[in-house]
This record gives structure tokens, sequence and C-alpha cells, in this order.
């Protein structure tokens, strides 16, 4: 969960409102093209607004706010990290608030800031592709270009690489989850694939006016392959908000597949829209309810292979103090009587062919031999243990037995 202090945390609630912005979002691409998908003017104009498809003079405004906001940010944070001793370093408010709002920029606002500098940058005919009425490094577009082409650069570097560790997903830093034993890096792949389908979108409605669908039919396989992730891994720490998110990803799923079938069989009927509502709500309905299935099965695995190992554990611990347990006392007297009669018949031998001065030589090699044989049961039996053992380190085993 998100972190604004050593004493704040953010509520899962507020947490899943987030991510739901977030994810409701990828509704720009499924419904971009209206002749596919036709909606009331009042969700297009919605819609409209998580592109940025405004006004030029609001797009500029937005993207500056947003630009800047970002990039002030970026500093306070080299600046604590680079000049600030870390034994002088207190929590103050600038710090909260700069932590609010990095968190606001990997959730709810990371897909319109994602728009908005893609938007500021690719040309087509001496004008900015997406304001074919604006010339390309002109004197209203210059300002713009330059902040985004700085803060695409930061951005690369934190919002794609170092932000999705520290504050989304710190599985990396805490081992008391047992559900958390694999860092699946999944923020990171969400960012990159949020990244390029924005880029590949601007590039293809600018240059080839169409490609909508291809973009669908990307996010909707790099969403299969995501809710594995969300299922299996279980990335965040609070169990609502890996059910809520797999919900959310399913949902996407189920509208991307309505969109690609409107695309194919009809291109602009009503059906669609109400199947596009319909088919939203019971894959986010599945979604949420596979997740928690598949979160109860790993974790009855988790506490069975929890007390198996308890089990090896006192196994290991009995057989180095000599300690017989009531079912393998049997065996185990079976086994060292045998291997005293042995040590007897060759303590004999060895007796009647040497001499009387050799008895303390005999000695010391009757306790060598009974020394390799503990050492080499000792290795095979830790050997058989280590196997079980390391069976138990990562979750992924639970779902290939």
């Amino acid at each position: 969960m998100f972190t604004v202090s050593f004493k704040t945390i953010i509520n899962p609630v507020i947490h899943c409102i987030l991510l739901f912005i977030q994810d409701f979002q990828f509704l720009y691409f499924i419904c971009f093209d209206e002749n596919v998908i036709s909606l009331n003017k009042k969700i297009r104009f919605i819609i409209n607004m998580m592109g940025l498809d405004l006004d030029f003079s609001i797009f500029r405004l937005v993207s500056f706010t947003l630009n800047f906001i970002f990039l002030a940010c970026i500093a306070i944070m080299i600046i604590h990290i680079a000049f600030i001793n870390p034994t002088k370093y207190t929590e103050n408010t600038i710090i909260k608030i700069s932590r609010i709002i990095i968190i606001l920029y990997n959730t709810a606002v990371f897909p319109i800031f994602t728009h908005s500098i893609f938007k500021g940058l690719i040309p087509k005919n001496g004008k900015l592709a997406s304001f074919t009425e604006i010339d390309f490094l002109g004197s209203q577009h210059r300002p713009l270009f330059f902040i985004s082409a700085i803060t695409l650069i930061f951005y690369l570097v934190f919002q794609i690489v170092i932000f999705p560790f520290v504050y989304v997903s710190p599985t990396a830093f805490n081992k008391k989850n047992s559900l958390c034993q694999k860092f699946s890096y999944f923020n990171i792949k969400y960012n990159s694939l949020f990244c390029i389908l924005s880029l590949l979108f601007h590039v293809f409605n600018a240059y080839f006016q169409k490609g909508s669908e291809i973009i669908v039919l990307i996010l909707s396989i790099f969403m299969i392959i995501s809710v594995k992730d969300i299922f299996i891994i279980q990335p965040y720490y609070n169990v609502i908000i890996n059910q809520f998110k797999g919900g959310m990803m399913t949902m996407t799923i189920g509208m991307a597949i309505v969109n690609l079938f409107a695309y194919l069989f009809g291109k602009g009927k009503f059906i669609f829209n109400i199947l596009l509502i319909v088919v939203g709500i019971i894959f986010f309905v599945g979604g949420v309810l596979s997740c928690r299935i598949i979160y109860m099965k790993n974790t009855k695995e988790i506490y069975r292979r929890f007390k198996e190992k308890i089990n090896i554990d006192n196994e290991i611990y009995n057989y180095q103090h000599n300690i017989q347990n009531s079912e393998s006392g049997s065996s185990d007297s079976k086994s060292t009587s045998s291997v005293s009669d042995e040590n007897q018949n060759e303590i004999k031998e060895d007796q009647s062919n040497s001499n009387s001065n050799n008895s303390e030589d005999n000695n010391e090699e009757e306790d060598n031999e009974m020394n390799e044989e503990d050492d080499v049961s000792n290795v095979e039996l830790n050997d058989r243990l280590s196997e079980r053992i390391s069976s138990f380190n990562e979750i992924d085993n639970i779902n290939n037995r």
C-alpha cells in the first residue's frame, strides 16, 4: 500500500479508487473510434478528456501544469537525496505533499500525464499532429515542446523504472507477507505498456488515421498476460487491492473483446453500447471472484507446506539429538542394531589379526568408521530434506503441483 509518512498509510479503499480511475482511462483506447462504439455526447466528452482531446489552449495549460508539478517533485527528491544527511532527515510537510503527488502520478494521473507528453511532441507536415492548426515549434508550441522533452527524460527514468518499485509494489523490500515471495515487476510492465500504447496510438492516429483496433488487440493480449500475475503472484500487500485490480483488468479484457466484435460485425450498432457495459460488469465480478478463489487456494497450500516444514525441522532436530519418535523407533532400533553388529564383527576380525600392542589403533579406526557412517547418513538426509524445503520458497511451485 502507499505510504505517505512513517505513520500514514493510504487506506485500501482510497487505493482502490485511485486504481479505478487509472484503469478506467483504458477506455480511451477502446472507445476512441466513434464509428465502432457510438456513445452519448456526455460520455464521449468524458472519454475525450481522458486523452486530452480538447482545445489547444486548454491542453497547453493542463500539460504545463502536469509537467511543472512532476519536475518540481523530482527536484525536491533529488535535493533531499543529494544534499541532506540521512541522519538529519525529517519528514516535513513538503516531503509528505511530494509523496502524495508522486502517488497520484503513479495511479490516477499517470494515463493523462502520458498522453500530455506525447501529444506535445509528435509532428506532422510542420504542424502539431494532434492540433493541425498549430505550427510545430511555433511561438505557441515551442515552450510546451521543450518542457515536454525535458519531462520525457525524467519520465522514462523515474516514472517507468524507479517509482513503481518504491511506491506501488514494494514487495522486494519486505518478506513478511508469505504471498509476496516473488516480486513480479507488475507495475513496471503496466507503466511500460501504457507508455508504448500511448505512443503507438498517437503515431497511428497522426500518420495512418487508423490503427485503434491494433491498439485494442495489443491491450487485450497484455491484459490477459497480466491477469496471471495478479491472480497467481498477488503483487499487492492488501487482499482487497489484489482482487479489485484483478477485477478491473478482466473488465478491460471484456470491453476490449466487445470492441473487437463491434469492429468486425456491427460498427456503430447500439447493441454493442449495452454489451460494453454488461460484459464489463460481468468480467469485473468474475475477475474479483477468481482472484479470491486463487488467493484462498494459495493460502491453504502455504499453510500446508508450512506445517510440513515444521515436521521436517522436528525430524532433523530429533535425528541430530538422537531422539526417537514412537513411529520410527522400531526402524531406527533395527538399523542401529545392524550397524552395531557389523561394527562388532569388524572389531573381532581386527583383534584376531592384530597384536595386543595395536589395540589402541583399532579403537581409533572403529571410531572413525562410525563417524563416517554418521556423516554419510546426515548428508543423505539433509539432501532429501533440502529438496523438500526448497519447494516452499516460491509460490510458483504451488501452482505447478
